[in-house]
């Protein structure tokens, strides 16, 4: 795949010789020919690796760890990844982590994700359009599935979720906090060839999420790879009992090709306190009543009403204000419908263990505290017996309630966890949710920086992406609170007690997204999910990164798994009438 163009033209970078097809005879002698016709620019070809007949490394799909090592070998040439950041379905995991790596060592020169685009074709199945993939027009000889689904943005050039992962981890303007509490931050240009000049710095500050201050910046000269310090005219005093943020946006001024005016080109947010936001732990009520028989406990107040399943050690419902709030009660839960990467690391049979730990109850006991709350406590064994669960429920009269989550993990070695957390089901009349956390779109623990804190708020419909083959979407990390309403205003929140929270409201189930044991037994697409007769939460602590390197075999980085250990989180419930 050896492309001659006219020597003299500018955009000819750097010359390539092809792309794995190995190295011989033939490629040698083809880099020959190449440089006596253009002494002036690199000739680079994959397949030769670190031999002579590449001017430049680009190897294919190493890890972040390996850019670093190969800088400090004191190499005698640059790096350029000629693929790497695998996107199949839901990935771009540790991107970020890539260009940690790129921007702070010589030798590494960046890379070229794959790819741009999904490789998706529409067709009509069920009577309906959807985006189609290898198999759906019968099984050829060779089905690589939905191998070729893999772009930062969709097959009709709408943006996938890491699409703005991808435009603020490679932005060229940088925002470095100095003494940011006191306005002080540093602006660097990376760009090589052009100053600011055509920017204007909006910068805002939030408290609790919401804006108390803003202004803007119109005169930036900066110059190529130069820093600046700017001292921002924000409030003076800050509170320190409330979480205090400082948001920054740079827009374009005048258009540029390709680019309109006022366009956001890049962001940065900076903590301006350590404050940890969390929801007061206020008590109130009528007082409750408390009953119980062997099956059941019931609690009772003038607003709530709270039913127990002590064979199977369940949150059976919960109501307010004559409202259902839950269909079914927060259950333990490990599993998440898996994204492509985790088949390709083999978790589908890897980690199989976890879509049913094989739980046993072994105790369920109510009583109360005080005259305005009652205790529940749920414990039950798992894994055979080798570890032990328990859930507590602390619910005050006002129809507050506070959920504990405590796993006790045994001492036989058990495999990676996918999650850690809660899921339960509410009735379909939810249709909105509003969050205070990362936003606007789906995050992951290895996967936000695209997704700045704040408060947002979409339809519960909408909070699904339409990844062309259905698989876990719609997660948002480091949530505060959430409120799931109805369209009278009254719902429930999900407030964080003590940790930040990972919260995902679908109006799917989670095995209307799982493909099961063999993603390439089934034939599945987004445009054909029904919506179910439930709406699925999760409150998680802990979700495992999506991953990022490869979609054949490589897992998420080891920090953002979740090993197989011992665990404790909790959060409140607070249904509200308006």
């Amino acid at each position: 795949r050896m492309v001659i163009r006219d020597k003299n033209s500018p955009s000819v970078i750097f010359w390539s010789l092809g792309n794995e097809a190995g190295n011989g005879w033939n490629f040698m002698q083809g880099y020959n020919w190449v440089r006596g016709y253009d002494p002036s620019r690199p000739i680079q070809y994959e397949r030769a690796v670190m031999d002579w007949n590449t001017d430049i490394y680009v190897p294919q799909y190493p890890s972040p760890e390996y850019l670093e090592s190969y800088s400090k070998s004191n190499p005698d040439r640059p790096m350029i990844m000629s693929e790497y950041a695998h996107i199949m379905g839901n990935a771009l995991g540790n991107f970020k982590e890539y260009w940690d790596e790129i921007e702070n060592h010589p030798y590494l020169q960046g890379g070229f994700i794959w790819e741009w685009v999904d490789q998706a074709i529409y067709f009509q199945k069920d009577g309906k359009k959807v985006f189609g993939y290898s198999g759906d027009w019968g099984t050829p000889l060779n089905n690589d599935h939905n191998f070729c689904v893999k772009g930062v943005v969709m097959a009709d050039r709408k943006p996938n979720p890491y699409y703005y992962d991808a435009k603020k981890v490679q932005q060229f303007i940088k925002t470095k906090d100095i003494d940011a509490r006191k306005g002080v931050v540093e602006v660097f240009n990376s760009w090589f060839f052009r100053d600011l000049s055509n920017f204007t710095m909006n910068w805002e500050v939030t408290e609790n999420g919401k804006t108390i201050a803003k202004g803007k910046v119109d005169d930036l000269k900066i110059g190529p790879r130069s820093a600046e310090r700017i001292t921002l005219p924000i409030p003076a005093n800050l509170a320190n009992d409330k979480e205090m943020m400082l948001n920054v946006y740079y827009t374009v001024k005048a258009d540029e090709p390709g680019i309109p005016k006022g366009y956001v080109l890049a962001t940065e947010q900076i903590r301006l306190n350590d404050y940890q936001y969390t929801i007061p732990a206020a008590k109130g009520g009528d007082g409750l009543k408390l009953s119980e028989n062997a099956d059941v406990i019931n609690v009772k107040g003038s607003g709530v009403a709270a039913s127990f399943n002590k064979k199977e050690g369940t949150l059976a419902s919960y109501s307010y204000n004559g409202k259902t709030i839950f269909t079914e009660g927060p259950k333990p839960d490990f599993w998440r419908p898996l994204v492509d990467n985790d088949y390709g690391a083999g978790y589908n049979k890897k980690l199989k263990i976890w879509r049913d730990p094989g739980f046993t109850v072994t105790g369920c006991t109510a009583s109360r505290t005080g005259d305005e709350s009652v205790k529940v406590v749920i414990e039950k064994s798992m894994l055979n017996g080798e570890a032990k669960y328990v859930q507590t429920y602390v619910i005050e009269g006002n129809g507050k309630m506070l959920v504990s989550n405590e796993m006790k993990a045994g001492a036989t070695p058990q495999p990676v966890m996918l999650k850690f957390g809660n899921h339960m089901r509410l009735p379909v009349d939810f249709v909105t949710m509003e969050w205070y956390g990362r936003g606007p779109g789906e995050s992951y623990n290895d996967r936000k920086e695209g997704n700045p804190v704040g408060i947002y708020s979409d339809a519960i419909r909408n909070l699904y992406h339409p990844y062309v083959r259905p698989q876990e979407s719609g997660n948002h990390t480091d949530v505060r609170w959430a409120k799931l309403m109805r369209k009278d205003g009254s719902g429930v929140m999900i407030g964080a007690n003590e940790t930040l929270l990972n919260v995902n409201a679908l109006p799917y189930s989670p095995s209307q997204l799982d493909a099961g044991d063999v993603r390439e037994a089934v034939q599945t697409h987004s445009e054909l999910l029904k919506f179910d007769s439930n709406i699925h939460l999760d409150v998680d602590l802990l979700q495992a990164g999506v991953g990022g390197i490869d979609s054949w075999g490589s897992p998420a980085l080891t920090k953002y798994r979740v090993p197989y250990a011992s665990y404790k989180y909790s959060y409140w419930v607070i249904p509200f009438r308006k």
